[in-house]
């Protein structure tokens, strides 16, 4: 509002709408003129795109949004769901690719959050987090997850037995899933009514092998803190060679133990662990103690 009048100032007053609200907004070619009033560079992380799935990838889904006239990707770690690396999955030919026989029919339309444009490349990325598409933080608590639809990561300082090696990238690190057994059975009771309420995943969810892959949590290992040194190497700035890295860390390879480092990863909501056998034998003192 405004006042105005002699020797009065004018006031406006400016509102921003609670997240919950500009979260169920959906960008599309309906709150313009038309698609062409979108370009590269007017394409702003944060909207909400109708998508629709044009070509499965091995790291993810190539998609188009806004009337088929921009492309982008959704990588695997944002699809929202991770195989455990252990055994066979019902209705998945490969469930190395599961997001190839869950993405599809109804699914191939889905709604999806713009996470990061690169205007000089084209490089377009989304997400299919649940945290992103609510436009809030993971859950941190456990009061937290009794109203979230994922599951927590585990505490900083836990020790996990038995993760699976789920993606090796030569020379840099690996990702491994986290043993199904560690996750809690009761997001599938209050977050299912939270689920219901978020329209952009209440039809994924409804996918039964979604719904359970949505459940897995993972973490990453980086090759420095995969492996202790060589006794005779050890403050030489040794290096783990990437042959022995892979050989140790190759696809569907088990991680005996390993121990989480930090969870401060908010957008991708994957934990960052140390498999290396002195960091996981190392006593560990949390501001709980």
């Amino acid at each position: 509002t405004a006042s105005s009048g002699i020797g009065s100032a004018a006031v406006l007053q400016l509102g921003l709408k609670k997240s919950s609200t500009q979260a169920k907004i959906v960008t599309s070619v309906l709150n313009s003129a038309s698609s062409s009033s979108y370009t590269v560079r007017t394409l702003q992380p944060g909207m909400l795109l109708k998508c629709h799935v044009e070509h499965y990838a091995r790291n993810g889904l190539c998609v188009t949004f806004l009337g088929n006239v921009f492309r982008g990707s959704i990588d695997m770690v944002n699809l929202g769901g991770f195989w455990s690396g252990d055994g066979k999955m019902d209705g998945v030919k490969d469930p190395n690719l599961w997001w190839k026989d869950v993405f599809v029919g109804k699914n191939k339309t889905i709604l999806a959050r713009l996470i990061a444009v690169d205007p000089a490349t084209k490089i377009i990325r989304l997400s299919l987090l649940s945290h992103v598409l609510a436009l809030g933080p993971p859950p941190s608590s456990q009061q937290d997850h009794a109203t979230a639809d994922q599951a927590l990561l585990p505490a900083v300082g836990s020790i996990i037995e038995n993760a699976r090696v789920i993606r090796h990238d030569p020379g840099v690190g690996a990702l491994v899933a986290l043993p199904p057994d560690l996750h809690d059975d009761t997001m599938g009771v209050d977050g299912d009514e939270n689920v219901a309420r978020n329209a952009a995943l209440a039809q994924l969810r409804s996918n039964d092998t979604y719904r359970t892959l949505s459940s897995n949590k993972c973490a990453y290992v980086h090759i420095s803190k995969a492996m202790d040194p060589p006794s005779t190497e050890k403050g030489h700035g040794y290096r783990t060679p990437e042959s022995l890295f892979a050989k140790h860390f190759a696809l569907h390879a088990k991680v005996p133990r390993l121990r989480i480092l930090s969870t401060s990863n908010l957008m991708d909501n994957v934990a960052s662990c140390a498999t290396a056998d002195s960091i996981v034998a190392s006593a560990a003192l949390s501001y709980s103690d």
